[in-house]
């Protein structure tokens, strides 16, 4: 046998053979139920990882990366589901504008559920301004404002007294 740094002639394949046969009732032996469950328990927490852990990871590092890239004038949803746009930003919250009346709301950074690519469509109705009358030419006010006179002088006026003597009629009847 020739001496070599690992023990044995690399050369001579028997040796390996050898050593096999030495551990036989060793952890090597594949009829070893521990040998068995173990490699099972490994494969089982490499597909558990694989398949739930690292996703998640990668998935709240994109959210966090969104949250960090917040800035002036993205459209975003809350995770309340308000849209809005973001009009100040600020180390640990944002300031955003909503609805037509442009309302001002402070929120957290980590409320901010998703940045729009474009602005939201607006299913909001604006409120309709009510249209303010013309104004009348200062000789149709006086004309108006004679004819009223003329028509309250010509008006039959009842006083309180007779007005309530006869409501009073119209309930006995």
């Amino acid at each position: 046998m020739v001496a070599t740094p690992y023990g044995f002639d690399p050369h001579r394949r028997h040796h390996f053979t050898a050593l096999l046969a030495e551990i036989k009732g060793g952890l090597l032996d594949m009829n070893n139920p521990g040998l068995v469950n173990i490699g099972i328990l490994v494969i089982f927490l490499a597909a558990v990882y694989f398949l739930m852990i690292r996703p998640t990871k990668k998935k709240e590092k994109a959210v966090n990366d969104m949250r960090a890239g917040l800035k002036v004038g993205d459209y975003v949803v809350t995770i309340g589901g308000i849209y809005g746009k973001i009009i100040k930003t600020k180390e640990e919250t944002v300031v955003i504008q909503v609805g037509a009346d442009k309302t001002k709301i402070e929120i957290a950074k980590w409320g901010v559920g998703q940045v729009l690519e474009h602005a939201p469509e607006k299913n909001i109705q604006e409120p309709v301004k009510k249209s303010k009358p013309k104004r009348l030419d200062a000789e149709s006010k006086k004309d108006d404002t004679d004819t009223d006179v003329e028509a309250l002088k010509e008006a039959e006026v009842e006083t309180a007294d007779e007005a309530i003597a006869k409501a009073g009629e119209d309930i006995t009847m």
